[in-house]
């Protein structure tokens, strides 16, 4: 199923992510953009530049490209870029020359645990089950962590940007974002989290508790996910201090 929505979005100013500092926070985790700061701004332009750092090794990130013309996800220092003209279904991995992220979310993982899911899963059960397993791991669910889920993912809604609407947001003081939208009833895929702890209002989508995107590896595609559910089998993995 492919259609086209239009959605209010927005981004704040930052910089260039192989000059972040670090922000203190496990894993390394860092971000730049805000997305509820977008829907005040009406501005899609790139706040960090998208430079050789997201395919350092034990890289993972998530996150919007400039100007909202895409989707991108990093997975060990392997990128996947989505650009919403060429339709939700193709994904490359070559960054345009000074190519920016409107949104960017980060971390370092060198290694990672991993539970086996013990049955079929909605995506709030999978919420409560990510939390008692991370409690139960030693990490502190208070602050951002990111998380991997891999195998066959059920009932997937996932949409990728396709620009904005600049003139209109000009008019009504609303920046409306296109967006391309599709749904898998059942693919093997990887999701690549981030749990914002008590960050939510800087790194959570209005009216997410998280930010997940998936990565269809035998499709070649990613793109940002607004809901899913899990089954019995699938792999949580969790970071390991």
């Amino acid at each position: 199923m492919k259609r086209v929505l239009f959605v209010v979005v927005l981004l704040m100013a930052g910089v260039s992510l192989a000059a972040a500092k670090d922000a203190g926070l496990p894993f390394n985790v860092r971000y730049f953009g805000n997305v509820k700061k977008m829907i005040h701004e009406n501005n899609v332009e790139g706040v960090v530049e998208m430079d050789r750092g997201l395919f350092a090794p034990h890289m993972y990130a998530v996150g919007i490209l400039g100007n909202a013309e895409g989707e991108f996800t990093a997975l060990d220092g392997e990128v996947w870029l989505n650009y919403g003209k060429d339709g939700i279904s193709t994904t490359g991995s070559q960054i345009k020359k000074g190519g920016k992220a409107s949104l960017l979310i980060a971390a370092t993982v060198e290694k990672w645990q991993t539970i086996v899911v013990p049955n079929d899963m909605t995506e709030n059960e999978v919420r409560v089950f990510l939390l008692e397993q991370a409690k139960k791991s030693g990490l502190n669910v208070k602050v951002p962590f990111p998380f991997l889920i891999e195998g066959k993912i059920r009932k997937v809604v996932w949409e990728v940007m396709n620009g904005a609407d600049i003139e209109q947001a000009k008019k009504t003081n609303q920046l409306f974002f296109r967006k391309l939208v599709g749904y898998r009833e059942e693919a093997p895929a990887v999701l690549l989290g981030f749990y914002p702890g008590e960050m939510r209002a800087e790194l959570d989508h209005p009216g997410e508790l998280w930010h997940v995107h998936v990565v269809f590896r035998d499709d070649n595609a990613t793109g940002h996910v607004n809901a899913f559910c899990v089954t019995k089998g699938a792999r949580l993995q969790l970071p390991v201090k």
